[in-house]
């Protein structure tokens, strides 16, 4: 009897016997990739930190001055910590109340509010001056004419931006100085009809 010799084909997608099997992931291949994967992250972390602007610069003498100087300044009687914190002092301008039918069509919309200045402690008693003087009427005009032409959205904006930005600039107008560095809107009511 004769001895049939079979060849055993291999199948198409076996691969030698020392490589690597498609499920089966070299340990050291992972290894090396998250080497460089983790090196790659280091490198952006400090590129980043590099570029960043005012990332580890050292302050100038004049910012650290003036930061020590606003620490310095002592509050004024009518201060709160906000203003004592930011080295202004506040001048109550007083109480509002206004309407406004432009914000909603068909609908009033009160708006009361009780309105501070803040000023530099330097410009305080000059701003006391032109408030009491003959400008208390000229005041209310003009933060009747901006509050009665706020819309919607600035009534509701939660730090009210536009309408303190607005009243500043037409007070200062109106005074003929810079006087007024921000303004402070408290007890603000606003009713719909």
């Amino acid at each position: 009897m004769a001895k049939s010799v079979v060849n055993q084909t291999k199948p198409a997608n076996a691969a030698a016997p020392g490589a690597a099997q498609p499920g089966n992931r070299n340990p050291t291949n992972l290894l090396i990739f998250g080497g460089v994967v983790l090196g790659l992250a280091c490198v952006q972390i400090v590129v980043t930190s590099l570029l960043m602007p005012g990332a580890a610069q050292p302050q100038s003498k004049q910012t650290q001055k003036r930061q020590e100087e606003s620490e310095q300044v002592a509050p004024g009687p009518d201060s709160d910590e906000k203003s004592a914190a930011s080295g202004f002092a506040e001048v109550a301008l007083g109480d509002f109340s206004f309407s406004n039918t432009i914000a909603l069509r068909g609908v009033t919309t009160h708006v009361d509010f009780r309105l501070a200045a803040l000023a530099a402690p330097t410009q305080v008693a000059t701003l006391e001056s032109q408030i009491n003087r003959s400008n208390q009427g000229r005041i209310r005009e003009v933060i009747n004419k901006i509050v009665r032409n706020c819309n919607l959205d600035e009534l509701n904006d939660p730090n009210l931006d536009a309408m303190r930005r607005q009243i500043r600039e037409g007070l200062n107008e109106l005074l003929g100085k810079r006087l007024i560095i921000d303004l402070m809107i408290n007890d603000i009511r606003i009713i719909q009809q």
